[in-house]
């Protein structure tokens, strides 16, 4: 299985919308997400090819066309998984 490298954000009462919305955006960027299981509601945990990149594309999209971003909300790459010990961090 693939290691989330995105963090989505979105509007846990429509979870449906914002997937939708979620992976058009992320096909428009040229990526081919992957959705994992999330524990937490109001959380999408997406695994792509160039998540920095993707989100660097799609902060142009929504300066131009902010209405494609209803259901979702914060778009967060994710460089490294660690443990919460201080050492870690």
């Amino acid at each position: 299985m693939s290691q989330a490298n995105l963090i989505i954000t979105y509007d846990p009462a429509h979870p449906g919308k914002a997937m939708a919305e979620a992976k058009a955006l992320l096909e428009a960027a040229g990526e081919s997400p992957d959705f994992l299981p999330s524990e937490t509601g109001g959380i999408f945990l997406v695994s792509t090819q160039n998540p920095a990149g993707a989100v660097s594309k799609l902060l142009a999209v929504c300066r131009k066309e902010p209405e494609k971003f209803e259901h979702t909300f914060k778009w967060s790459p994710v460089e490294r998984w660690c443990s919460s010990d201080m050492a870690d961090m």
